[in-house]
Formats: structure tokens, sequence, C-alpha cells
């Protein structure tokens, strides 16, 4: 568990959103307010979960994403925050040195929406009640304190994604974007 004195703040939006730069500036404008702040990012590529995650994007892997059921990939999404989260917590503990502010890129409701938008068209609810209850009530995954969603006209989040080039995982597009 998040120390009980440090503010979470979970940034969210769709591909190409800006999530990145407004999570740097707002690190940048609280640290000038005198804020401690630690920054975590999901999924964690060079992690064991986010490498999955990462070959099932990129299609490299022996299954790609859109093959998986929602459920499925939730999970690995899940686990992915899991794993780091135990290993940050973890190191705070030990040094107990915990931020002010900790703030997250992409975080549950990414996984919610993300995911219920691949079956949307086979009729499928809502999966938010079903990620909440998975990494908030069974994974112990802090519950942010507040939810910064940023909201972009797709077409120019599209571009900023095809400004991006090469990533860690992929060159190009994965299969959400």
């Amino acid at each position: 568990m998040i120390n009980s004195h440090t503010f979470v703040l979970a940034i969210e939006g769709i591909d190409g959103s800006g999530k990145t730069l407004q999570w740097e500036m707002l690190r940048s404008a609280l640290e000038e307010e005198g804020k401690t702040v630690d920054l975590l990012s999901f999924p964690v590529y060079d992690s064991f979960f986010g490498h999955q995650v990462g070959l099932l994007l990129s299609g490299k892997g022996q299954v790609r994403a859109a093959a998986l059921d929602r459920r499925s990939l939730c999970w690995l999404y899940s686990l992915d925050r899991y794993a780091a989260l135990e290993a940050y917590i973890r190191e705070k503990k030990r040094a107990e040195n915990w931020p002010d502010v900790l703030l997250i890129n992409r975080f549950t409701l990414t996984n919610a929406v993300y995911q219920s938008i691949r079956e949307i068209d086979a009729g499928m609810p809502d999966n938010w009640d079903w990620v909440r209850e998975l990494e908030q009530g069974q994974l112990n995954l802090p519950d942010p304190d507040l939810y910064l969603i940023l909201d972009v006209d797709p077409l120019a989040a599209q571009e900023n994604v095809d400004m991006k080039g090469a990533r860690e995982y992929i060159e190009g597009r994965d299969v959400y974007e």
C-alpha cells in the first residue's frame, strides 16, 4: 500500500494525447513548488509482464493482442502494474522515502477502457467494475486520488502517434494505435 501522505494522480488518455508531455510538465511544476515527486509509467516494457504486452501489441509474439479476449489482456496489464508497484513500494518502505506525489502515466482506467473498446461490437458490457475489482480489490493496487483524463481529437492524437517513430517494443503503430 502507498503511504497515506502520498497523493496519487493517474494521467489517462488515448495514444498520442500527450500524456507523457503533461506528466513531465506536472512533475516540473510540482517540484518547483517544493514537492517531492515520483513517476511511474505503464506498461513497463523491460519487465517480464510488460515485455509480454509489447510482444502482443507489436505482433512479434506467437499471438497478437487482437486474438486474445479482453480479460486476458486485462490480466497482463494488471500484473505488469502489480509487479512494478510491489517493487516500488518495497523500496520506498525500506528507504522510508515516500514522495509527496506519485504521478502515474496510464493506470486502471486505461486498462478498462482499452479492453472494453476491443469487444464493443460483440455486445460486451462495460469492463470498469471488473477491472477495478481486479486491480484495487484483488491485487491491492492503489486507488488514485485523482484521475486526469486528456480529451484530445482522435485525428490529432493519430498525428502525434505517427511522429513517435520507433519505440522500445515496436517500430510504427501497435494494434491499439
